[in-house]
């Protein structure tokens, strides 16, 4: 039984109310068998290459790992930057799997103090230009470092991602496969919930299960004000406000309407 459609038309109070009654829509037989599934698929598409997968720390690469692991896949790469919501790093750091390889793509505050354009977007062209300076970079360094036949990643059609066909894209700089692709929202949340896998901090935060994982700097303008923006940071974080108001002159003048 599926609930919910594309994420980009699920509020969050949707994701809450599936999330506690998950275990009355997907029963542990139904994942079980649609893991198998996965699992044996994935160990075909792997066989005889040199494989890795991305993860991010959000629900879906969580649901990946698990997956992966399963099938014997255990090298991964976790892409960040240095404009993280603090308790989101440490939890990242302190449950990453064991295998996963850490690739500071290096922005920082100075660098956000110099494309200010790319703060809080406003539009898609926008918030689009963030993957390929982020996690896009870092799973193709990772790619050519690890020198990878396959890159295995967690993107699904009810995300609206692209998958590629049949599951696999290939690029002129990468193979990648979405062994997710067909999977919804609530096969995700229904293994997470039959396996007891922690999820980080952002869940719990306003409006955490439609942002996702994502840097501060990149939370959404779209129906807010820039005011409103900094305010839902500053009551998940203060000192991310009064460090950025250092370089970013909107995080100043909110402050002094505080």
């Amino acid at each position: 039984m599926t609930m919910l459609g594309q994420k980009k038309k699920v509020t969050n109070e949707q994701w809450e109310a599936l999330f506690r009654n998950i275990g009355n829509i997907v029963s542990k037989a139904e994942i079980d068998n649609a893991i198998d599934t996965c699992v044996d698929e994935l160990k075909a598409a792997s066989k005889g290459k040199r494989v890795g997968f991305a993860w991010s720390g959000g629900k879906d690469s969580i649901t990946l790992y698990f997956l992966c692991k399963e099938a014997g896949i255990i090298n991964g790469v976790w892409g960040k930057t240095q404009l993280e919501y603090p308790a989101f790093e440490r939890w990242c750091y302190a449950n990453k799997p064991d295998g996963v390889r850490v690739y500071d793509m290096g922005l920082n505050l100075v660098w956000l103090s110099k494309h200010q354009g790319l703060l809080f977007p406003a539009n898609g062209p926008t918030d689009d230009k963030w993957m390929p300076i982020t996690y896009w970079k870092a799973q193709q360094q990772f790619y050519d470092n690890e020198r990878l036949d396959m890159l295995v990643l967690g993107r699904r059609l009810k995300d609206g991602n692209f998958c590629g066909k049949n599951k696999f894209h290939v690029s002129k700089s990468k193979v990648s496969y979405n062994p997710m692709a067909f999977w919804s929202h609530e096969y995700v949340l229904a293994l997470i919930h039959y396996y007891h896998l922690p999820l980080p901090p952002i869940y719990q935060w306003p409006e955490g299960w439609v942002y996702g994982t994502h840097e501060w700097a990149r939370r959404n303008l779209k129906h807010h004000t820039v005011n409103e923006v900094w305010d839902a940071i500053y009551q998940i974080d203060k000192s991310i406000v009064y460090n950025a108001a250092g370089y970013i002159p909107s995080a100043r003048n909110f402050l002094i309407t505080k």
